[in-house]
């Protein structure tokens, strides 16, 4: 694939009607700095402007993550001038991912917390490796989930199920996603990008109105997601002042 752009938000490429997105650097830190969050969203909206990309594929790696450091950024790091900021960006990476016209695959990798899994619903089709880890980090900080991950569970599993999930296990991995409808496919971790891109690249062969319109209808049925994603923030923000 050709390079077209390096930011601190990741690395993005093209290849005809297909965009890679290989998201690096610390998320928390882009999250709470403005001019990252701004980097972030000016790549996505260039992809998003581009006429000739149809498909994006997110690559979201947590390689030098884990539980411990996810609670060590909600516990220490995350000071009480900093939580709307963060909440925010969530939410409006949600929107923009939803809105955009281009559709939109999430590949997830390693250790991650799981409103990244929460966000993933908002992409259009979702994949993630054999060594995916979403972790449960709420309850160790006495907060509420993110992402709208609680939305989507009870959607798909119900009240019980999104409760055992979400508050009695540690984490939540990739068969166990997938299981719940939360990933579409599961891939090696062996050359998870050059396995990915064979499938968005079969999304890039369709005809683009055709995918488009098709992700317009589609997304209608999930437009209140994003009004749950509101009292999400609000709840959060309140319950992780208190605590």
């Amino acid at each position: 694939m050709s390079e077209a752009a390096v930011a601190s938000g990741g690395e993005v490429r093209i290849e005809g009607p297909v965009a890679l997105w290989e998201a690096k650097g610390d998320f928390f830190s882009d999250a709470l700095s403005l001019g990252r969050k701004e980097r972030i969203f000016d790549q996505l909206n260039t992809i998003d402007n581009n006429p000739e990309v149809s498909v994006l594929l997110i690559a979201v790696s947590g390689a030098n993550a884990g539980h411990d450091k996810y609670v060590d950024f909600f516990s220490r790091q995350l000071a009480g001038r900093d939580v709307n900021r963060f909440v925010n960006m969530l939410a409006q990476l949600a929107a923009r991912i939803m809105s955009m016209n281009t559709f939109v695959v999430q590949l997830s990798h390693g250790d991650l917390f799981t409103a990244m899994l929460g966000l993933s619903m908002f992409c259009d089709y979702r994949l993630a490796t054999e060594e995916a880890r979403f972790h449960n980090v709420f309850q160790d900080v006495k907060a509420t989930p993110l992402g709208g991950l609680p939305f989507f569970l009870v959607e798909r599993v119900g009240k019980g199920r999104a409760y055992e999930l979400l508050l009695l296990g540690d984490a939540i991995n990739a068969r166990q996603a997938r299981d719940c409808g939360l990933v579409d496919r599961i891939i090696p971790s062996e050359d998870r990008i050059g396995q990915a891109l064979e499938v968005v690249r079969r999304f890039g062969e369709l005809d683009q109105n055709t995918l488009l319109k098709m992700k317009s209808l589609v997304n209608s049925s999930h437009e209140c997601a994003l009004q749950y994603c509101e009292k999400e923030s609000r709840v959060f923000v309140s319950n992780f002042l208190m605590s």
